[in-house]
């Protein structure tokens, strides 16, 4: 019996992703509702692509990308790779509905258009969660309305970017091109076909040999160059154009009732620049037609960057209100929480952050506004400067060394940057109480032996930053009632006791 059936009750299928269908799923324990992506893997490109998927979802830690829970494997690995067999990907489960809904709600049934300032509130999360992606050179290669979720129901709720099924590293992706036959375009094919051929053969092929690299996303929302097969992470920022058209006005740029893939593509991959019919955007400011426009660019090199079109003046108007940089929510006590957490011990840092792993979006939610008004860059990362700004304006004194302190405690990366999962694990035990009960389930997946006991070695891989042996020894002495780290193992009453100490 797979491990998942003993966690979880499984309920109705909420929809289907890249590769798989996605169910409700209720942990038995926490009685939190969470959403199971099932991916039944067949074939050796479906085990290549789920791998890359859980590698991705692990390693990106950012308000408006979907979090990862945990992974259950029905069938043998294979050298660290996954074979034939089901997948379960458990996700936090967002319970807004998809950002396709919403444009359909507005333009089909209310008939009533979006307000800039509300696009301009989700595209600023949208192009953040892009921007966050892209400097990790992840490109998504499926961003579509369906793959925007809303965490709740209200007007004001984040947005959360899903699936990526189809993700990968823009590197890997041009390593792995491959070498095909296509026929000569342009002028110099033409001349091919109507020269004659001499013994045979054409005086100029009428084939060229390009390297052509893997084709994927949904035919609506491909960028002309993904569809040639030579493209980069600027056709993510094509497919957000088209969505950016169809929030402001319900249109799609491409699409017309009727058209098959196949006329959908040809209006993509035709050389003129996309046209805005003044009857459908007349209501439509000229800055966000440009922003449109230049996101819709057909030429990669000529297109914005999502980092350029988070700088669009579009943007910087006061009145639009931004999920970014918003101080006046903060207080002295997040100051306070993270002096206080930089003062633990490596262990309980380590722990805070596993358990902050299981917690609701609901239960992180006021966390969540702190960390994006500290955020004033939007770029799913605090600085230095911007903990400084945001302790200014509370009135909180904090000398450069404390700071410090707080940035190596926190900065996992070494680039002296705070992620978002780090903020929240530093200052949940403030706001969320956790029993005996999921500790001593934290301590069961920490005890990957099944020992009772963990050691060094069992928790050297989760530590961010990493823990050396030294300061284990040092934590396992404070569990220790004799001192003797020898042994240099902690029990589960260790543990708990670790846990309760209020410093390190």
């Amino acid at each position: 019996r797979l491990a998942i059936f003993d966690d979880y009750e499984f309920f109705g299928d909420v929809g289907s992703g890249s590769f798989g269908k996605v169910m409700v799923v209720r942990h038995k324990h926490t009685k939190q509702l969470r959403a199971c992506k099932v991916v039944a893997v067949q074939t050796a490109l479906q085990g290549e692509l789920i791998d890359t998927e859980i590698k991705l979802l692990k390693s990106l830690n950012h308000p408006n990308i979907m979090k990862m829970h945990e992974v259950y494997l029905e069938q043998e690995q294979s050298q660290g790779s996954v074979k034939n067999g089901n997948i379960y990907l458990v996700t936090e489960l967002c319970e807004g509905g998809d950002l396709f809904s919403r444009i359909l709600h507005h333009y089909e049934r209310l008939k009533q258009p979006m307000t800039e300032s509300h696009v301009a509130f989700m595209m600023l999360q949208i192009l953040s969660a892009t921007k966050y992606c892209h400097d990790r050179d992840i490109i998504h290669r499926d961003i579509k309305p369906e793959n925007i979720l809303f965490v709740d129901r209200s007007s004001s709720s984040p947005l959360k970017i899903i699936d990526f099924g189809l993700a990968d590293f823009s590197e890997k992706i041009r390593e792995q091109a491959k070498e095909v036959k296509v026929p000569r375009g342009g002028t110099v094919g033409r001349l091919a076909q109507m020269l004659p051929s001499v013994n045979g053969k054409h005086l100029i092929p009428w084939h060229e040999r390009k390297r052509v690299m893997q084709k994927a996303g949904t035919p609506h929302y491909m960028a002309p160059e993904m569809i040639q097969g030579n493209y980069d992470l600027k056709a993510d920022l094509f497919s957000i154009g088209i969505i950016l058209c169809q929030l402001f006005t319900g249109w799609h740029p491409f699409y017309s009732p009727g058209d098959d893939e196949q006329a959908v593509h040809a209006k993509i991959s035709a050389p003129e620049a996309v046209s805005f019919p003044r009857d459908v955007w007349d209501s439509v400011s000229r800055d966000a037609r440009d922003l449109c426009s230049k996101l819709l660019e057909k030429s990669p090199p000529k297109r914005l960057s999502a980092e350029q079109a988070l700088a669009h003046p579009w943007f910087r108007d006061p009145s639009k209100p931004s999920p970014f940089g918003n101080v006046s929510g903060l207080s002295v006590s997040i100051f306070e929480g993270l002096m206080q957490y930089q003062a633990y011990n490596k262990l309980k840092r380590a722990v805070l952050q596993l358990l902050t792993r299981e917690l609701s979006e609901f239960q992180i939610q006021e966390l969540r506004k702190k960390f994006m008004a500290l955020d004033a860059a939007g770029d799913g990362l605090l600085s230095p400067e911007e903990l400084v700004m945001g302790m200014r304006h509370v009135g909180y004194e904090m000398s450069g060394a404390e700071l410090q302190q707080i940035m190596a405690a926190l900065d996992g990366t070494g680039r002296q940057r705070i992620g978002y999962k780090e903020f929240i694990s530093a200052l949940i035990e403030r706001r969320v109480t956790f029993d005996r009960q999921q500790l001593a389930a934290c301590f069961k997946r920490l005890d990957v032996q099944g020992a009772g006991r963990i050691s060094f070695d069992d928790v050297k891989g989760i530590m961010s930053p990493a823990l050396t042996e030294s300061e284990w020894q040092e934590i396992a002495s404070l569990g220790s009632q004799t001192g003797d780290v020898r042994q240099a193992e902690i029990t589960f009453e260790q543990f708990v006791a670790l846990m309760e100490q209020t410093d390190g």
